[in-house]
């Protein structure tokens, strides 16, 4: 974790949180694989700077339509135009630390939001070592 602090802008891990009890599918023609790809886009749309290089790597997913990842390559490519998405590639995590790096923090920040969090165990930890580190 101090690692990935140190490298600032140069290594970054982004997330967001959906309620999917809360999500109207409908919006998203009823597909929640088509849903995912778009609360994905917004996550990495909003977080790309101008002027800026970016290979993005996701962990493995199964998909029913095999096109996902380039159109959401092409997609991002097309709302940031000043920046350069040179590719979107799906990497196993057994594959790359850093996609293992991602799972565990995912993990955290889920457990600390659905409220499962046990006390004393390795992701309150995680998290209150990144509260600590991050102010």
């Amino acid at each position: 974790m101090n690692w990935f602090a140190e490298q600032g802008l140069a290594v970054r891990f982004r997330c967001i949180l959906i309620a999917q009890n809360q999500v109207d599918w409908h919006l998203h023609d009823g597909d929640r694989e088509l849903g995912f790809y778009n609360f994905y886009y917004q996550t990495l749309h909003h977080w790309v700077l101008v002027f800026n290089r970016y290979a993005i790597f996701c962990d493995h997913k199964s998909n029913r339509l095999m096109s996902r990842l380039a159109t959401l390559q092409r997609c991002l490519a097309y709302t940031n135009l000043s920046s350069t998405i040179s590719g979107v590639q799906a990497v196993r995590s057994e594959e790359s630390v850093l996609i293992q790096l991602t799972d565990v923090l995912t993990g955290a920040i889920s457990a600390k939001f659905n409220g499962s969090l046990m006390p004393n165990s390795a992701k309150s930890v995680l998290v209150r070592h990144w509260a600590i580190t991050s102010l």
